[in-house]
């Protein structure tokens, strides 16, 4: 998959493509339904296929590293990170049309959500496609919202879904188990100094969405491909002073020098918020329950 951080950077070779468009915070089964469609049509007319992710103001329930991946596993041939600017909100819909799906792109087929809006004044939605498109050289499809336990899916209802630590649901309706990504780093190295438990430490990203602070059962993917059962804190770690929120997990049957290595943390389980303890035995004997809480929950 080649990835573009703008329209301008878009290195257009003449290839028509099948399109989606839209903000896409998580990648969710909703915006799935959208590939497919996508997939689909290239698949019979031998195009290109392309993602117009319009960046949104942070949090976000993916970074953009997790969006690429997420991206590129689904199938997609191109992504463009298109920067929501002023020049780019002010395009009417007939200008959009023209200079970014017809001129830029080079657009044969669209498919966006029955919800989405476009151009100058969020003038523009999918029926303005459906009935404005062939003048352009694209046909478009208006693709009804995935509706899972009786409700439309959308980053809305995940990111509500997570701030409760739903984490079962929140895979529902991602699609996925939800994830913590980045480099691993030397943390205080009280897990294997002080309390015989040794982890992984990895920075979370400032413009990332987490769920309530506590203990997960997860897994965690490393850079050779293996996937190895654990328990991950996701907070502070007040008992023992720290201050700048981690993500550090416990990697069952796993003692290796990881550091500087990219991994990704999925959160499978919610156990427990984050406490402080008033001592570090205290923090030890809790330690040992959560380990085999998340190793139930894992089947580990």
């Amino acid at each position: 998959m080649i990835v573009y951080h703008s329209l301008t950077e878009y290195a257009a070779d003449g290839r028509k493509m099948a399109l989606t468009i839209g903000k896409f915070d998580g990648l969710h089964t909703g915006h799935m339904l959208l590939i497919e469609k996508v997939k689909e049509y290239a698949g019979r007319h031998h195009t290109g296929t392309c993602m117009l992710a319009i960046d949104s103001k942070p949090p976000h329930l993916l970074t953009k590293e997790e969006r690429r991946r997420a991206a590129e596993r689904a199938g997609i041939d191109c992504l463009i990170e298109c920067p929501f600017s002023k020049k780019f909100m002010t395009l009417t819909p007939d200008l959009f049309a023209r200079r970014v799906l017809k001129e830029i792109l080079c657009t044969r087929y669209i498919a966006v959500g029955d919800d989405f809006r476009f151009g100058y004044n969020r003038q523009g939605d999918a029926d303005w496609l459906l009935e404005n498109g062939a003048a352009y050289g694209f046909t478009a499809e208006k693709v009804k919202k995935k509706v899972i336990g009786g409700e439309a899916v959308s980053s809305t209802r995940i990111r509500s879904v997570l701030s409760e630590g739903r984490m079962e649901e929140v895979k529902l309706l991602l699609g996925r188990p939800f994830p913590l990504s980045g480099t691993i780093i030397h943390g205080a190295h009280l897990g294997s100094t002080q309390l015989n438990y040794p982890t992984i430490n990895m920075a979370i990203d400032q413009d990332k969405l987490t769920p309530p602070y506590g203990v997960y059962a997860s897994y965690t993917r490393l850079r050779d491909g293996r996937l190895i059962p654990g328990v991950t804190n996701v907070g502070v770690k007040p008992t023992v002073g720290g201050r700048v929120p981690l993500a550090e997990t416990n990697l069952f049957g796993i003692d290796e020098d990881l550091y500087g290595q990219e991994a990704e943390t999925y959160l499978e389980h919610f156990i427990r918020p984050e406490i402080k303890f008033s001592s570090v035995d205290e923090l030890k004997s809790q330690i040992s329950l959560d380990t085999r809480k998340a190793a139930n929950l894992l089947d580990a």
